[in-house]
C-alpha cells in the first residue's frame, strides 16, 4: 500500500448548517477552544495546542465557525435595532456633534 505524506489532509465535507441551536453550539465552542489555544500558546504547552488544533479542526475550523456566524447573522438582523433602543433609553447613544461608538 501506498503511504499518505504527512502533509496533506483528506478532504472533509460537512452538512451546511440549518439549525440556530447547532450554529450557536458550533460559535460557542469555536470561541472557547479558540480562548484556551491562545492561552496554551502563551505557556508553550505543545500537547494541549495538539489537542485543541485538533478539536478545532474536527469542529469544522475557522470556515464552519463562519458559516455558523453567517446564519445566526442572517437571522437575527434586528438586534442591531434592539441595541440602539436600548442605548437611546440609556441616554447613551452617540448624537451627531459626538465621535462614533467603538
Amino acid at each position: 500500500k501506498r503511504k499518505r505524506s504527512g502533509g496533506v489532509r483528506p478532504l472533509v465535507c460537512f452538512k451546511p448548517l440549518t439549525s440556530q441551536r447547532a450554529a450557536r453550539t458550533i460559535t460557542s465552542k469555536f470561541h472557547k477552544l479558540s480562548h484556551a489555544l491562545e492561552q496554551t500558546r502563551m505557556q508553550n504547552d505543545k500537547e494541549e495546542k495538539t489537542r485543541l488544533e485538533k478539536e478545532l479542526d474536527d469542529l469544522g475550523g475557522r470556515e464552519m465557525y463562519q458559516n455558523a456566524s453567517i446564519l445566526l447573522t442572517d437571522l437575527n438582523k434586528s438586534s442591531s435595532k434592539w441595541v440602539f433602543q436600548n442605548l437611546t433609553r440609556m441616554k447613551r447613544r452617540p448624537t451627531k456633534n459626538m465621535p462614533k461608538l467603538r
